[in-house]
């Protein structure tokens, strides 16, 4: 296995530890919301975000 290979899979079992941390101490999960980025201004120099994206379903439309 290759340096990179090592290191990538080392990093893969970590995280997959990090991610079962709160399940274990009965934390309860949480969903953290993403919004898709739709625009930049430049002159305000902050991003304008679609907070509908999140109720966005895997086909593309949205929930009722």
């Amino acid at each position: 296995m290759t340096g990179a290979g090592l290191r990538g899979s080392r990093q893969r079992r970590r995280l997959g530890l990090c991610s079962q941390v709160p399940a274990r101490l009965g934390i309860p999960a949480r969903e953290l919301p993403f919004h898709k980025l739709v625009d930049w201004d430049a002159a305000a120099g902050r991003f304008a975000y679609d907070l509908a994206y999140a109720h966005k379903q895997p086909d593309w439309t949205y929930a009722s």
